[in-house]
């Protein structure tokens, strides 16, 4: 009876960890500076432990997953008798007697409009086995950067960030394994192809793609800028002077958004008050009630009771532009859809960024 070979492991350098960990206490450094100016500016309770919670859900994860990597770091990829698997991407086993190569690749970055080409990642293997391009992630179903020969062969791109060997000594030791000769020269810029694909040829897309991703950027910082401007003003209000209105007319409305058939549907409650008054004989006529609201009808009704019609209430006004006017002073609850609108612009930021640069199926 044959003992079976020894088992290589090898696992993620530490470094990998600490980006985790740095990531995580900045996440938890930066919500608590956040949420101790929301404080000062008079947030809500409920808003601050809003706050809290999505910071938390956030930055737990992070320094958990980056103490627990650093304490006993995860398995990058693990030889055996029978093949190689790469657990760290997730890739299925790549048996020994399926690998029939592999190589340097590609990798390029670009920073300040200029792009720098390296040669320490990624690797190219080609295989036997073209499902080993096929992956999945959480039970989600993925394939990884690749293609097929149309030969029944594959070439496919393994990233090596986190290894703790270098890339040749990784060449190396996949080719003892498998019994083959590993290609160390550089990747030429070139000529460099995966699966006969250019790595370095402009990435393409889409009309719609751009449109999306513009509308993304645009969309949110234009929606994060009017929410900041509403913030400042809510700020600046707090120095405004003040003279006596009359409330006009106080009702509460109610508003439904359906999101499409079988979407359901949402409804926010709005209190509709309209107000009177004078500064130096000029007579202003007023609709705004606060700078934001939740829409919810337990906040619309406590407003709708505070400014009952024909009252006489406090109407603060911008000296600047006297038919800016307001009831209540303050931004309470603003930060949450700036913060909203601000991530659907990074989004949009990102999905542009990520087609200028150069292409190295990464």
């Amino acid at each position: 009876m044959t003992r079976p070979a020894a088992v290589t492991v090898l696992r993620v350098a530490r470094g990998v960890a600490w980006v985790r960990i740095a990531i995580g206490a900045a996440v938890v450094a930066g919500s608590i500076g956040i949420g101790t100016l929301m404080q000062e500016r008079g947030e809500t309770p409920l808003v601050l432990a809003g706050w809290g919670f999505v910071c938390l859900a956030i930055a737990v994860p992070v320094l958990f997953t980056g103490v627990s990597r650093l304490i006993r770091p995860q398995v990058f990829a693990q030889l055996d008798r029978d093949g190689v698997t790469f657990s760290a991407q997730s890739v299925r086993q790549i048996l020994w007697k399926n690998l029939l190569g592999a190589r340097r690749g590609l990798a390029t970055t670009t920073r300040r409009n200029t792009t720098h080409t390296t040669y320490r990642t990624p690797l190219i293997l080609q295989v036997r086995d073209p499902q080993v391009l096929e992956g999945n992630w959480h039970g989600f179903k993925f394939r990884h950067h690749g293609h097929g020969m149309g030969d029944g062969t594959a070439e496919i791109l393994i990233k090596t960030l986190g290894c703790p060997v270098t890339n040749e000594d990784l060449l190396r030791l996949l080719a003892s394994h498998s019994h083959t000769k590993p290609d160390l020269g550089p990747a030429n810029p070139a000529t460099a192809t995966l699966g006969g694909v250019k790595l370095n040829q402009p990435a393409r897309a889409g009309f719609f793609y751009y449109l999306g991703a513009s509308a993304f950027l645009l969309g949110g910082l234009f929606l994060a800028g009017h929410g900041v401007r509403t913030l400042v003003q809510a700020k600046d209000s707090l120095h405004w002077p003040t003279t006596e209105g009359v409330i006009t007319s106080s009702k509460l409305e109610t508003r439904t958004s359906s999101g499409g058939r079988g979407g359901g549907s949402a409804t926010s409650y709005v209190p509709v008050i309209h107000y009177h008054y004078q500064v130096e004989n000029v007579g202003y006529t007023g609709t705004r009630t606060a700078f934001h609201h939740d829409g919810s009808r337990k906040t619309a009704v406590q407003l709708l009771s505070r400014f009952p019609a024909d009252a006489r209430v406090p109407v603060y006004y911008d000296p600047q532009d006297p038919a800016e006017g307001v009831l209540v002073r303050n931004g309470h609850g603003l930060w949450i859809p700036i913060s909203i609108d601000l991530l659907f612009a990074t989004i949009g930021g990102w999905m542009l960024k990520i087609k200028r640069r150069r292409h190295f199926s990464d």
